[in-house]
């Protein structure tokens, strides 16, 4: 320090203070023996190899990334001031001559200055080498940090954040319908453990523009510009809330998340639910284990953490359905893709993800009015703001904040449209049919051919209420409140359009069974056509069409009750006994479905065929393979020509016998059917007891439909010949025929 004092006295003899080059040069260089920077140098440097080194060996030994890119900013700094050092050992001298050299004319006025350049390098001031040490010091403790903190969060991690991962695009045991409704089936349906479904559709590879700066605005605000994978400022709110409110006992509070998207996603996947923690030892741990979780999803899922995150995040529940992921959000509210939504429709997605169940835009089902406004008044509040902060950060423009703020919610679809878009037709039907042909669907992705038609399901249903209407006059209160009518409809190749109250259920047996009685009599040669006499000037075609039962009777003799019976059961239907009454339906049970399903033989596009195993699902195959699972088959059933020959005579029933009601449609198309009351006998005579039956196959549109009506009591129903289920049938047809025209 000697020089250094004569220097200061000879500018204070000569009146003349320090120049400011001269105060830079003393402050900034103090010495420090190289040994002790080469150490510490070496130490960092060893320090963020061994992690490389645990990163690589990572990687290659089970495929995962170990290093915290959330880590990198203290990786800098340690870098920077590793730099410095070595600048500074490099090139110390070099400052201090050309210092020397610059000034040397002016210290020769006031005498020699014995200084060097290692006398200078070794007195340097005490505050700059502790800085340097301690910025050094850091480089090093966040190298060590990053090894631990990331092998922690790993081996406590990684596994379940994998898995969970996996476990949701793996899709093993969701489905998916194509049908006429949905034609592109790209929906995945999920089962819950509630018994509830999920709706799924994942966004593929690219993350939308518009969708990115919603997330950002509403979820994570410095996500795009942040190093670090965790948010500061939302940390230091949450903690700020944790300290405060929660430790006061406020209670109405609860732990505010404020947490980045990396940490969010890490709690989706493994499940943890910060909200509701009542202590602060609980709020810190629950937060703790959320941010080591979001370093693992940073290191894992690095450039798709957006991309998984709005996968997994929930949109609303709509009729039961809980709508999965922004892709599926957008097919199912916008009817679009995720790359066609506007601006304003991906900010109101991205405004349900905080809340989904009390942002759902529509209004719910007890729900008041004011309430309603109350809610969406709330939500563009929310969305103001949102958007003011956006403009702030420069992610939006003003006038693009004022588009989103007046159009938002202006293209939702209509909530009716969205239910019966996202809802599964007949859902515990289909389901039961999927279980029954693949029973090991839980561990399949399965697509599933659903031939279920909304709008045939309309028709139906209309034809219902018609029905009653007309027979509302011809029975009593009791009567109307007891009614039942359970109806089903098959397209041309035997696959299930629609049904209407139990289709599926069986039920006494009726007259309308005759058909299979005369057929089997023509292959048996029992009757050469139906034009010989069964009984005395009544031939097999007039018996048919008039539904005789004297002569069927006579008919079964010849024909035989074991044979008769044996015919029945090979159509699906149950029969009690081989006895004569069989002939007339009695003790024989069977379903409107069954019914349908058998007399489809008698149509006019594939006669003297039936099929394997009707229903809703034709076809079920494995997605992942394109194994077909099931396959509904045509089984010949029949002889072809003698089928016709039934047809021709069932065709008649239309127009001049027992479903003469049908008359006006089949004169301008033929229409073959069958009418009958369900019976059975006793105390001598036959009762009612099942109700009404029509079934008839139209020829212009190949449906086939099937109709009971009937008392759900049980009680008899009047022997009527079918007269009010063919009123289901007659409306049926007519306007299926009329919509299959346009």
């Amino acid at each position: 320090m000697a020089h250094i004092q004569l220097q200061k006295a000879q500018r204070r003899r000569a009146g003349k203070p320090l120049s400011s080059l001269d105060r830079f040069a003393v402050w900034i260089f103090k010495g420090v023996p190289s040994w002790r920077l080469a150490l510490l140098a070496g130490l960092v440097m060893i320090a963020i190899l061994i992690s490389q080194l645990t990163d690589w060996f990572a990687r290659f030994a089970f495929g995962r990334a170990y290093v915290l890119r959330s880590s990198s900013l203290l990786f800098a700094v340690a870098t920077v001031a590793l730099i410095g050092v070595m600048a500074y050992e490099c090139c110390a001298t070099a400052i201090i001559r050309f210092i020397h050299l610059r000034k040397s004319a002016r210290l020769r006025k006031v005498g020699p200055l014995p200084v060097s350049p290692v006398t200078v390098r070794d007195q340097l001031q005490p505050k700059v080498r502790r800085a340097f040490f301690i910025a050094l010091v850091c480089g090093a403790l966040a190298a060590v940090s990053n090894i631990v903190v990331t092998l922690y969060g790993s081996f406590r991690y990684d596994e379940e954040l994998l898995k969970a991962r996996a476990s949701f695009y793996d899709s093993t045991g969701c489905f998916a319908l194509n049908s006429a409704d949905r034609s592109d089936g790209s929906l995945l349906y999920c089962g819950k453990s509630d018994g509830g479904f999920e709706v799924r559709l994942p966004l593929g590879n690219g993350v939308p523009s518009q969708m990115q700066t919603a997330f950002e605005t509403f979820e994570d605000r410095g996500l795009a510009r942040r190093l670090s994978s965790f948010n500061v400022r939302g940390i230091g709110r949450a903690l700020f809330d944790a300290l405060t409110n929660v430790t006061l006992g406020s209670e109405n509070s609860t732990l505010q998340g404020a947490s980045g998207l990396p940490e969010q996603l890490g709690a989706l996947l493994i499940g943890l639910k910060p909200r509701g923690e009542r202590t602060w030892f609980g709020a810190v741990a629950t937060k703790f284990q959320k941010f080591i979780a979001g370093l693992r999803v940073s290191d894992l899922y690095h450039e798709d953490v957006l991309r998984i995150y709005a996968d997994l995040t929930n949109y609303g529940t709509v009729s039961g359905y809980e709508i999965r992921g922004y892709a599926a959000a957008a097919r199912v509210f916008y009817g679009r893709s995720p790359a066609e939504l506007t601006m304003a429709e991906s900010f109101e997605l991205a405004s349900r993800v905080q809340n989904p169940r009390t942002r759902l835009p529509f209004r719910f089902a007890r729900e008041t009015e004011s309430d309603y406004k109350r809610r969406l008044s709330a939500a563009q509040t929310r969305l103001s703001v949102a958007l003011n902060n956006a403009v702030g950060q420069g992610q939006l423009e003003r006038s693009t904040a004022d588009e989103i703020l007046t159009s938002v919610r202006s293209s939702l679809r209509p909530i009716e449209q969205i239910r019966a878009d996202v809802r599964i037709p007949h859902r515990d039907l289909i389901v039961r049919e999927i279980l029954r042909r693949a029973p090991d669907t839980a561990s399949r992705f399965i697509e599933v051919d659903v031939s279920a038609n909304q709008a045939a399901q309309q028709i139906l249903e209309d034809a219902e209420s018609n029905a009653r209407l007309m027979l509302e006059k011809q029975l009593n209160a009791s009567e109307r409140e007891d009614l039942a009518i359970d109806a089903v409809v098959l397209d041309a190749d035997g696959n299930e359009l629609a049904e209407i109250g139990q289709a599926r259920n069986h039920g006494d047996g009726s007259s309308f069974y005759k058909p299979w009685l005369f057929q089997d009599a023509l292959e048996r040669g029992v009757l050469s056509s139906l034009e010989a006499d069964v009984l005395p000037g009544m031939s097999a075609r007039k018996a048919l069409i008039l539904s005789s039962n004297e002569a069927a009777l006579k008919l079964i003799e010849k024909v035989g009750p074991a044979a008769f019976k044996a015919r029945l059961e090979a159509n699906g239907f149950s029969v009690v006994c081989s006895c004569p009454p069989i002939a007339l339906g009695a003790g024989i049970d069977a379903s409107p479905i069954q019914v349908a399903a058998a007399f489809r033989q008698f149509g006019f596009s594939d006669a003297g065929f039936s099929v394997s195993d009707t229903g809703f699902i034709p076809q079920i195959r494995d997605g992942k393979t394109g194994e077909m699972l099931f396959n509904r088959t045509r089984l010949a059933i029949a002889d072809v020509r003698k089928a016709i020959a039934v047809r021709s005579a069932l065709q008649d029933v239309s127009l001049n016998g027992t479903g003469k009601f049908l008359r006006p449609l089949a004169q301008v198309a033929p229409i073959a059917s069958k009418t009958g009351t369900s019976a059975f006998f006793k105390d001598g005579r036959w009762q009612g007891n099942g109700g009404s039956w029509v079934v008839a196959n139209d020829s212009r549109t190949g449906a086939t439909v099937a109709a009971r009506m009937r008392f759900s009591s049980n009680r008899p129903f009047r022997l009527e010949g079918g007269n009010s289920a063919v009123l289901v049938v007659k409306s049926f047809i007519s306007n299926w025929r009329e919509r299959s025209t346009r």
